[in-house]
């Protein structure tokens, strides 16, 4: 398994926001099915803050309290622990103990714990915390899902949308940055979507968490950016901030080779250009030159991103034209 650095906490706080319902019945089903779903479902992120101040040590996981009712008409609050960091983390179960019985006793709510391993080791298997001292002994247990134990073919053969951002985690788990077989993963997790009828803002939503969950290295981002290009546009839209993105990072390694803001400014300007030649060639084959022309005469970097946009978008070159006239 890679162990890569990844940003997994932000993607997967958003998809659980995102996904509540998709993600319990997928990983927690016998949880979900107690939930009456016809009421509001509240995300308790200020109640959580006070139990432990953010720090970055808590960032290799996420943490998200929700208040919910129960099928019997009574509240409930339920923990939900994805664990988010490459490496176990041999303290969790520990955690989830404290984190437990300080939120019941501080709110005087129902709590249920659940946690998501998601780390790349088959053997951990945390679900229970026991401390014992001269006979009186306590024992705390709670679900867990391992997404290990998710085999290719069972999320891919759901319509459940929390599944492919699993299958991206796990491919982010398998493949470096810097590997073409990430690169290919994450196209192949675009393709397959079309084998489900997700809705515009369910399939905008995944799409950007795909790209969030599965960076690349520059050379592999060229190579993707190439073959995305090749996709329907309503499937590149989400993927935009990855070339502007990469536009910045250009930007910024020129800057730094100029030593100025203003090497800073002509570096991300010229990739920005060249995100939009790539676009344009990509999608229309032949650029005419007095778009080129126009293209290379702006330096205003908003209106490069705006045009870049619209390149992505537009049915043909003549809609991009009168965009960019």
């Amino acid at each position: 398994m890679n162990q890569d650095r990844n940003d997994f906490d932000s993607p997967w706080k958003e998809a659980l926001e995102k996904f509540l319902r998709s993600f319990l019945t997928l990983c927690f089903p016998a949880v979900e099915a107690q939930i009456d779903w016809s009421r509001d479902v509240v995300f308790l992120d200020k109640e959580l803050q006070a139990l432990e101040p953010d720090t970055e040590a808590r960032r290799q996981f996420v943490d998200k309290l929700i208040r919910v009712f129960l099928w019997g008409g009574e509240e409930a609050w339920i923990l939900v622990h994805v664990e988010v960091q490459t490496q176990p983390d041999r303290g969790l179960a520990e955690r989830m103990y404290h984190y437990h019985h300080r939120l019941k006793q501080g709110h005087r709510h129902p709590v249920v714990s659940l946690a998501v391993l998601a780390d790349g080791d088959p053997h951990v298997r945390s679900g229970s915390f026991e401390e014992s001292l001269l006979g009186t002994r306590n024992r705390f247990e709670f679900p867990t899902c391992k997404l290990l134990d998710f085999s290719e073919e069972q999320l891919a053969g759901t319509a459940n949308p929390i599944a492919p951002v699993i299958r991206a985690h796990l491919t982010a788990l398998r493949w470096r940055r810097n590997s073409p077989n990430r690169r290919q993963g994450k196209l192949e997790l675009i393709r397959h979507l079309d084998r489900h009828e997700y809705d515009r803002d369910t399939l905008y939503q995944l799409l950007r968490l795909m790209d969030w969950l599965l960076p690349l290295s520059p050379p592999q981002e060229h190579s993707f950016r190439q073959e995305l290009l090749k996709l329907q546009p309503e499937k590149i839209m989400p993927f935009v901030t990855s070339f502007e993105r990469f536009a910045r990072q250009e930007g910024r390694q020129e800057g730094r080779r100029e030593g100025h803001q203003e090497g800073l400014q002509t570096g991300q300007i010229e990739a920005l250009r060249d995100a939009l030649r790539d676009v344009l060639s990509t999608r229309f084959d032949q650029v005419p030159p007095e778009l080129t022309a126009r293209l290379d005469s702006c330096t205003d970097p908003g209106q490069l991103r705006r045009w870049l946009r619209q390149a992505v978008a537009a049915p043909d070159l003549a809609a991009v034209s009168a965009h960019l006239d």
